[in-house]
């Protein structure tokens, strides 16, 4: 036997106890969780009925929250995040009430003090639950974090504001998907999605200040509050539109508020639709402006828009056929008009009448 044998017999053995001990970590590791879960489990299943009685609003004398206000500390550990999924899909007063057992064992207290931690984790843990428990007098604080260090604590704060549903954070949201949000090492601030999606929970009130930011000088926050506006249908976006179309100079916010322009718009916005389909505006713009005529839907509209067939640009004539398409029983039939003509509107025409039977078909069977 050679001398280092013994040393690699003994390195074996210590790895296979290595090996040993570290498996016996895992399975217990494993066996603590499951019971952990069992215990969460039996504790959910027991307030189960008085948590749903409360969130349905049939906690009439308020017994089932005066009990669930009362457990133990051990036992709302664990019921807590059954309240906190349940206050996701909860409003009005049985959103309150569900709210009020946070505010009843300290979690509310709690996630106000932890807004101010070092640790981002724990600033967005606070802010989402303030959030869900529409805490309003959390409203400057949770602002104060659209612009925090911390991406997810941005994101999390924005989402907060939206759950709670004060307009007045309009202005905060707008201005934190701008440069004015951006954080140090960061390009913008908050995601131009979440500040829509925001925005849009905070309801009608707020779409005033979402339609006078359609004139910001901030490219992203035109942009959002374009989107918004659009998305939302709100008349007073209309005038500024107007105006702002002309200058905009992001193409796709050009594009969606020549979509506005469309939807809300009117017989006076036929002619600036009509310039941007000009052969000379971009290839985008162009279409984009063509499917607006096509939902404005006026009898001036639909009269570009058959021009508009016979367009040397492939993608423009199939972008009008498809918008005559939509533009109602007056379109229909300038295109069935068309398609017994010749030449590239028949193709045209014939393809778009052919799709929009296609579309039709789906609705046919469900009905």
């Amino acid at each position: 036997m050679s001398r280092g044998a013994p040393y690699l017999v003994a390195t074996l053995i210590a790895l296979a106890v290595v090996a040993m001990l570290l498996l016996l970590v895992t399975v217990e590791a494993r066996v603590a969780r499951r019971r952990r879960e069992r215990a969460a489990s039996a504790v959910r299943s027991r307030w189960r009925a008085l948590l749903v009685e409360v969130a349905s609003g049939e906690d009439q004398g308020g017994q089932a929250w005066q009990v669930l206000s009362q457990v133990s500390p051990e036992e709302w550990d664990r019921l807590r995040p059954a309240v906190l999924a349940m206050l996701g899909k909860v409003r009005g007063r049985p959103s309150r009430d569900v709210a009020g057992l946070l505010h009843a064992h300290g979690d509310v207290a709690s996630a106000r003090l932890a807004l101010g931690s070092s640790r981002a984790g724990r600033r967005a843990h606070a802010a989402r639950l303030l959030g869900l428990a529409r805490d309003e007098s959390s409203l400057d604080a949770l602002r104060a974090l659209l612009a925090d260090a911390s991406a997810d604590v941005r994101v999390v704060a924005a989402r907060g504001l939206g759950l709670i549903g004060d307009p007045q954070a309009a202005p905060d949201v707008l201005a934190a998907a701008g440069a004015r949000g951006a954080v140090a090492g960061h390009e913008s601030g908050l995601p131009a999605w979440v500040a829509a999606e925001t925005l849009l929970l905070l309801g009608p009130k707020a779409h005033a200040a979402v339609a006078q930011a359609i004139g910001s000088p901030d490219a992203s926050v035109r942009s959002v509050a374009a989107q918004v506006a659009r998305h939302v249908a709100y008349p007073g976006a209309v005038p500024l539109a107007r105006t702002c179309v002309h200058f905009e100079t992001e193409p796709g916010t050009r594009e969606t508020l020549l979509g506005l322009l469309g939807t809300l718009g009117e017989e006076q916005d036929v002619p600036v639709l009509a310039a941007y389909t000009h052969p000379l505006a971009p290839p985008r713009l162009r279409r984009a402006a063509t499917a607006a005529l096509g939902e404005l839907a006026s009898d001036s509209s639909r009269r570009i828009l058959i021009a508009l067939l016979d367009d040397d640009d492939r993608s423009i004539a199939v972008a009008a056929g498809d918008a005559l398409a939509v533009a109602g029983p007056a379109g229909l039939e300038l295109l069935a008009a068309a398609r017994r003509g010749r030449g590239r509107p028949r193709r045209v025409a014939a393809a778009a009448l052919h799709l929009a039977r296609l579309r039709e078909e789906p609705s046919r069977g469900v009905a």
